[in-house]
Parts: C-alpha cells; sequence; structure tokens
C-alpha cells in the first residue's frame, strides 16, 4: 500500500457544511472529536471522483479507470470491484477562522423579505487542512498518477449552490511534478492497458 500526504490551501472562504445544522445555525462545518475542523474524507472522495471523471471524459480514456480508483457496486450477481483508494478526514492545522453567513429573501424593490432564510458556516480563507489517500497494493499505476492529478486540479472544495466556494490549492509531499508531466505519464500509463502494477 501507498500513501499520499496532501495539504488542502483555502484560498477564499468556503461553506464546506456537514449537513447538519442546530437552532441558530443550518449547516454547521464538520468537526472531529477533539472539535478540530475537518473536510470529510467521503467529500474529497467525491471531488477526486468528479476531477478525475472530467479529465477522462476530455482525453477519451476508458470508464475502467473510474471503476480501478472508486470501484463498482456488484452487478448480475457478482461482488463488484473494491475501490482502490481509500481517502481519510482532512484535519485543520493550526488556528482557523469561522464565519457565520446568513442569507435573506430580497423584495423586488432589494429591500429584506420577511425573516432569514438560512445560516451557515464557512471556514475563512488562509486555512489549511491535511489528508492521506492509501492505494491498496496491487492497483494499476495509473490509479496513483490519477489522484495525484485530481489532487494537484482540484480548484474548490465547493459550498453553496456551486463548487465556487472555497477556492484551494493542493499541495502533495514530496511531488514534484506539475498537473501537465502527471496528465502526460498518466496517457502512457492508460496506453500500456490497467493492469495491477507492482508497488
Amino acid at each position: 500500500m501507498s500513501t499520499i500526504t496532501f495539504n488542502l490551501h483555502l484560498i477564499s472562504d468556503g461553506e464546506i457544511g456537514s449537513g447538519l445544522g442546530n437552532e441558530v445555525v443550518n449547516d454547521i462545518l464538520a468537526r472531529d472529536h477533539q472539535g478540530r475542523l475537518v473536510l470529510r474524507g467521503s467529500h474529497i472522495k467525491g471531488l477526486l471522483r468528479a476531477q478525475i471523471e472530467a479529465i477522462r471524459s476530455i482525453r477519451d480514456w476508458p470508464v475502467l479507470l473510474d471503476v480501478q480508483c472508486f470501484g463498482r457496486g456488484g452487478e448480475n450477481g457478482d461482488d463488484g470491484v473494491l475501490a482502490s483508494i481509500r481517502v481519510s478526514d482532512a484535519g485543520s492545522k493550526g488556528k482557523v477562522k469561522v464565519r457565520s453567513i446568513t442569507r435573506s429573501s430580497l423584495t423586488e424593490l432589494g429591500v429584506v423579505h420577511g425573516a432569514t432564510l438560512r445560516t451557515s458556516e464557512a471556514v475563512a480563507a488562509g486555512a489549511v487542512f491535511s489528508g492521506e489517500v492509501c492505494i491498496a497494493e496491487g492497483a494499476p499505476m495509473a490509479v496513483e498518477l490519477a489522484v495525484r492529478l485530481a489532487l494537484l486540479s482540484l480548484e474548490a472544495v465547493g459550498g453553496g449552490r456551486s463548487r465556487g466556494g472555497g477556492a484551494c490549492r493542493v499541495e502533495i509531499a514530496g511531488e514534484t511534478r506539475g498537473p501537465g508531466d502527471l496528465l502526460k505519464a498518466l496517457d502512457i500509463e492508460i496506453g500500456k492497458g490497467l493492469k495491477p502494477g507492482e508497488r
């Protein structure tokens, strides 16, 4: 098994809600048992899946790359395909500022209409989150290259009605290649076929 360690730096405020709320806030940020802010591994995995699917569709790579990375449920009596990657929660590093954002409905004249619609928490720009992606033993080399490319290609961790909130940049420990170099290497690996690799 190999592990990719990354730091995700927010360069704009991000509403990365947990989907849970309380009496005051409709959507609170996810926190771990120590109260530290976290980006859930499932959220990061969804972002990686969207990146890989978008790049794959442009490059006309086989859908098998998505299956190799993220697995597939069983069909017609088979057991499916297990995912080759496991994504940890990414915990915040250091002190992180949290803001409350309240939205209201406006009338045709541009004045507040009735009560507040919704309040959510947002992580302030400058926050850094650290996490890991573990690649299963025997996974094709294309899986690791695709994950590295997807991480370095992330532009936002999203919030609200679009992925525009929470603009970010990602650094991978020990990775000196840029997205272009990784894309070229991935093209070569996919050209060889998605066979189990040696790690």
